[in-house]
């Protein structure tokens, strides 16, 4: 099976940043759905890969615009897409799931919200970051898009100088579902990604 599944019991299983490792997504859900047991609950979580404004402080000829768009077109040139977060409720219930729910979220790519819950956020966000662009997209430039690893590496610095930039506010918008209440803890340590939970229906 492509990607990777927790080994934990059938009542519940869990995906965590497969977006550019499973090529057939709509039947690594349905697999999933067959091994939970009725009743348990799949959760998945995957991050956005593109970054918005609404003050246009994220320009179209960035470095960090080009590599964001770079990289999709790779993902999907590979047969990975990378953006699949906002098909993933959908996917599941497709697959049979019941009781999805979602809501949307701001995420920024570092502290420049007044608001101190997003100024936050936006710290941590920016310290990942730095580390997830080489992650993210040298493999895809160089094997994927045949770009030379020296001029790969030169626009990934590029792009993080970008984000260091406090002037830039950028961000990106996902999903976090309803979670039971046992869940609260997971939802507050999970704001950086989309998270989808899901439950087996007892009869089918």
């Amino acid at each position: 099976m492509p990607g990777r599944v927790c080994p934990l019991s059938q009542r519940e299983r869990h995906s965590n940043t497969l977006s550019s490792c499973v090529a057939d997504w709509p039947g690594f859900i349905r697999r999933i759905y067959d091994h939970v047991k009725p009743g348990g609950y799949f959760e998945s979580h995957e991050s956005a890969v593109w970054a918005r404004s609404d003050d246009g402080s994220l320009k179209q000829g960035s470095a960090l615009m080009e590599w964001q768009k770079a990289i999709n077109f790779a993902g999907d040139k590979s047969g990975r897409e990378l953006n699949i977060y906002h098909k993933l409720k959908d996917w599941m219930l497709a697959a049979g799931f019941e009781d999805v729910s979602l809501t949307v979220y701001t995420l920024p790519f570092s502290p420049w919200p007044r608001d101190p819950h997003l100024k936050a956020l936006g710290k941590y966000q920016a310290v990942q970051l730095q580390q997830a662009i080489d992650s993210y997209s040298l493999r895809l430039y160089t094997q994927v898009l045949g770009w030379g690893s020296d001029v790969a590496k030169i626009h990934n610095a590029m792009v993080k100088r970008e984000l260091r930039d406090k002037r830039l506010h950028a961000y990106v918008q996902t999903y976090s579902p309803t979670y039971p209440s046992s869940m609260a803890l997971v939802l507050i340590l999970t704001k950086s990604r989309v998270a989808v939970y899901g439950r087996k229906p007892l009869h089918f």
